[in-house]
């Protein structure tokens, strides 16, 4: 019974958040500059979209199979340069390291033994530790690439 209750209250929230997050792409050409240019950093090929929502109150990855970085409404007015190119290798790294698909998978544990305290708490530590992981990533990468 508690499985099926937190099969459905997954799916709903994740739906819920889906509509909520329909963003439109981003346009603006310094925006997508500099995320182009976070892409080359990462080496990354894939196409993913960037798309700004006033559902969000800062930058994220959301979406496995096709993900997408949504901005906050405002973003730019909000980050010179420098900070645009913090987040999006920042929000990229998320996905080169496949962290939405960990958290699938975390989620997927969390509903078969959801009552199990030690595997809440340890899914968040792992959140916490992959934005820890990623903001260390980050700041290696951009360290270094300001140092040349």
């Amino acid at each position: 019974m508690g499985i099926a209750v937190f099969i459905i209250a997954a799916g709903l929230i994740n739906l819920r958040f889906s509509n909520r997050i329909q963003g439109r792409l981003v346009t603006d050409m310094k925006l997508l500059k500099a995320f182009e240019e976070a892409k080359n950093k990462l080496n990354i090929k894939a196409k993913i979209p960037l798309a700004q929502t006033g559902a969000i109150t800062s930058p994220s990855l959301y979406g496995v199979f096709r993900p997408k970085v949504l901005l906050p409404m405002g973003t730019l007015k909000e980050f010179n340069e420098e900070q645009l190119d913090y987040v999006f290798v920042h929000e990229l790294l998320h996905f080169k390291r496949k962290d939405m698909a960990v958290n699938w998978l975390t989620q997927g544990l969390l509903i078969i033994h959801w009552f199990n305290p030690l595997l809440w708490y340890s899914f968040y530590k792992l959140r916490e530790d992959q934005e820890i992981a990623c903001d260390a990533i980050t700041l290696e990468k951009i360290g270094a690439d300001y140092a040349k």
